[in-house]
């Protein structure tokens, strides 16, 4: 540009506060839990597990990979500048002041900043404004939270049970210590191929159950059914069982669900609705 002519600056980025989708890759994003900012290249399916996956090359070595995972090449980068995570672990970018700042920061400065008087307020409220309506509500959250974060047991075994991270629900068939980690993990039988093994990991048979159907995860990640809910699953089963693959994705739509990755999957879609019911 000419001395007369001033150069372009060009803006930081911000972030737009929505994970990204398929139509992001090449934009500019922040990836919880890593420094730095990164480029999205790739997003689709794991190509195991078939669960939506965001492939990110990091500016600086930050990364677990050069792109290829186990043999399988999702996209190319320098070593260690690589992630494959999930869709909801990644935020899109968009230019603003001087700095990149995360949606989680941001938030977390004004809640401190308004912690005390947000406290307050809140219990004025609850006092004065508080219906039976919300306090049942209140006892229903209290209820499930309890439900989760009950310290699972060898005499949970063959209880049904949610698992965080998949859609379809399971039954606890192993809980103790992994043979070579001594880690504590809990086995589950899950309805759906979404898992990872068959009851066998690194040569130790810890139950049994058929290919894809066996998953190993922390405690906290598994939620106990009751009863009711039980029955709620059955309930929701037996409304989709006739339906097609397009009134299920119209249904995923209505009710404003993230069904596109698996929007040819028939059982996936009924998985992703049952989930939603319960």
């Amino acid at each position: 540009p000419s001395a007369e002519e001033p150069s372009a600056v060009e803006e930081p980025l911000k972030p737009v506060g929505k994970k990204a989708k398929k139509r992001d890759v090449g934009k500019t994003v922040v990836v919880e839990g890593y420094e730095g900012k990164g480029i999205l290249r790739f997003y689709g399916p794991h190509h195991v597990s078939e669960k939506p996956r965001c492939g990110v090359e990091m500016d600086s070595a930050v990364g677990t990979n050069n792109g290829t995972m186990k043999g399988h090449t999702y996209f190319t980068c320098a070593k260690k500048h690589g992630l494959l995570v999930a869709p909801s672990k990644v935020m899109v970018l968009e230019k603003q002041g001087d700095k990149v700042k995360s949606k989680t920061s941001v938030e977390n400065k004004e809640s401190a900043e308004n912690k005390e008087s947000e406290e307050t307020k809140e219990s004025a409220e609850t006092e004065t404004k508080e219906t039976p309506k919300l306090a049942e509500k209140k006892k229903e959250k209290k209820k499930k939270s309890s439900t989760k974060s009950k310290k699972l047991n060898a005499d949970d075994v063959g209880k049904r049970v949610t698992v965080e991270g998949y859609s379809c629900q399971g039954t606890i068939r192993f809980v103790g210590e992994m043979e070579e980690t001594g880690a504590l993990r809990c086995g589950v039988e899950l309805d759906e191929a979404e898992g990872k093994n068959n009851g066998t990991m690194k040569g130790h048979q810890y139950f049994k159950c058929k290919k894809k159907h066996g998953v190993f995860v922390g405690l906290s990640k598994v939620a106990i059914l009751d009863a009711g809910k039980t029955d709620v699953v059955k309930e929701s089963a037996g409304r989709y069982e006739e339906m097609s693959r397009l009134q299920l994705v119209k249904l995923c739509r209505d009710r404003d669900l993230d069904y596109k990755a698996v929007s040819k999957d028939v059982e996936a879609l009924k998985q992703l609705l049952i989930a939603a019911d319960s």
